[in-house]
């Protein structure tokens, strides 16, 4: 798969959204995997190869969106995506929408997330917090 660093942070890039077909292959089995798509609205329905190959290519060619994928930026792996729709310039407002189909980055137990930050050059997790579903991502 090739992935361009359009916009780089510090353990990720963002990379413009291809159809490559191994990246295809890698989010029809995340479109799949119950845990993955548990809470999104897809979990019932059979993503085929077919159909995730039409929707990324109608993604790639919508000029209106921003859809980027989402890479490691130490090892090139293909974790997730993003992408910012219904962009309404007068409003100054979009829908933001992330999905990390990689499980290795992302933490779910049940009903429960735990919200955490790696410092990979100390070789510390700081755990900032562990709350239901519906509670963690409140600001305070």
């Amino acid at each position: 798969m090739s992935h361009f660093k359009k916009l780089v942070g510090d353990r990720i890039y963002l990379s413009p959204k291809t159809t490559d077909e191994e990246d295809i292959v890698k989010y029809t089995e995340w479109m799949n995997d119950f845990q993955v798509t548990d809470y999104t609205g897809a979990t019932a329905k059979l993503i085929t190869l077919d159909s995730e190959r039409e929707w990324m290519n109608n993604i790639v060619k919508n000029t209106e969106d921003y859809n980027f994928d989402i890479v490691d930026l130490n090892n090139d792996k293909l974790i997730g995506t993003i992408s910012l729709v219904k962009i309404k310039t007068i409003e100054r407002s979009a829908e933001l929408g992330i999905f990390i189909g990689e499980d290795s980055y992302r933490i779910r137990v049940g009903d429960y997330r735990i919200i955490y930050n790696i410092f990979d050059d100390i070789v510390t997790v700081e755990v900032i917090n562990i709350n239901h579903r519906r509670e963690v991502y409140k600001r305070k």
